[in-house]
């Protein structure tokens, strides 16, 4: 059983001992990060590339069209920007092979 002055005594050199050690931890731990950080900046890459754009085509559009007889009546179509330029290619063609069908039906009399 030690007296409470052994005890003081022993308590005190524990104190100087963990300071000592916590500081030369500190300064081991500041070197460590230090270096980290120096390996690190040296491996990254010196430009960053900028993200992709993100595609025109793929963004979704919703159109309202008007119902045929109904005065109120309306539907909503949502394609992307592609799907439309495909459904009004389509569209043009259509009609422009139908005008030259009728043109030409229109001419052998």
């Amino acid at each position: 059983m030690r007296s409470k002055l052994g005890s003081r005594a022993v308590d005190g050199r524990l104190r100087k001992l963990g300071g000592a050690v916590g500081l030369s931890l500190g300064l081991v731990l500041a070197a460590a990060s230090g270096a980290a950080s120096a390996g690190q900046a040296g491996s990254q890459p010196p430009a960053a590339t900028p993200p992709p754009k993100p595609d025109p085509g793929a963004v979704i559009e919703c159109r309202d069209f008007e119902v045929t007889g109904s005065h109120i009546g309306r539907r909503r179509e949502c394609r992307t920007r592609r799907e439309w330029a495909d459904l009004e290619d389509r569209t043009k063609l259509t009609i422009d092979q139908n005008t030259i069908i009728g043109q030409s039906a229109g001419k052998s009399h």
